[in-house]
């Protein structure tokens, strides 16, 4: 909607412009300064030129465009700081992230009662792709001030029964966990594998036999949610060049009155 010149306030402010414009030269007024002044001398005459009202209204808009233009720039610079301050927040918390830390409570995360889904590939490194299922609990306890810790499983399917032991002792000096499972089975621990947790994810390896045959093992525990985690066993007959999955565990942890 287009204002009139009534409701404008620029036409308020600078009324008296269309008299100045009927005698655009400027008027002169001469005045003899005081003798007692310090800075003239007796009879001197000062001529002050009065600039035109006109002149002095763009000089006043010109100064208020420069104090917008300015302020437009520090507030885009303001602006500009106020988005980069989270990252640079989000680099300092990374970096954090990336210390190393003692390693001691690698297992914490996993104290307490789970409910257990494993999925095995029925004869590893044979060929075949038989998967079978099994469904039970898991029981993480602490020992040792977190040093150590026992978990209990018992899982069942078709294919069987289930039922080991999984103790995890904690090397201080070279902040590794070294993983010992046994089956109630046989009773018979299996050969030992070793490695540490990093940013969440943890990964040991080992050397054991697979029948006659030497083969290095994969385990990795990784957490989709602090209250599911992943259990992944793989085999490499390569020395470690290619690797066959043949354990998946899904563990969900069961909440008090579960």
């Amino acid at each position: 909607m287009r204002v009139g010149p009534s409701a404008s306030p620029r036409s308020r402010s600078f009324s008296g412009e269309a008299a100045i414009a009927r005698n655009r030269r400027p008027r002169k007024v001469a005045w003899t300064t005081s003798p007692n002044w310090p800075w003239s001398g007796p009879g001197l005459r000062h001529t002050v030129q009065r600039r035109p009202l006109r002149a002095a209204g763009k000089e006043y808009r010109s100064m208020s465009a420069r104090n917008s233009l300015t302020f437009a720039v520090i507030a885009g610079g303001l602006a500009a700081l106020l988005a980069i301050a989270p990252t640079a927040a989000q680099r300092a918390h990374a970096a954090a992230g990336d210390a190393p830390a003692d390693g001691q409570n690698g297992f914490d995360f996993e104290f307490g009662r789970w409910t257990s889904h494993v999925k095995r590939l029925k004869q590893p490194l044979s060929g075949s792709d038989e998967w079978v299922e099994y469904q039970g609990t898991t029981v993480v306890r602490k020992l040792l001030d977190g040093r150590a810790n026992v978990a209990e499983l018992d899982v069942a399917g078709p294919a069987g029964r289930i039922e080991g032991v999984s103790l995890r002792l904690y090397d201080p000096q070279n902040r590794q966990w070294t993983i010992h499972y046994a089956s109630l089975r046989d009773g018979a621990l299996t050969a030992p594998i070793t490695g540490r947790f990093e940013r969440g994810r943890g990964e040991f390896y080992g050397e054991d036999r697979l029948g006659d045959r030497p083969i290095r093992v994969r385990f990795v525990i990784r957490c989709e949610t602090r209250d599911r985690c992943l259990f992944e066993q793989a085999f490499s007959a390569d020395a470690g060049k290619t690797w066959e999955m043949n354990w998946i565990g899904t563990d969900t942890r069961v909440r008090d009155g579960g």
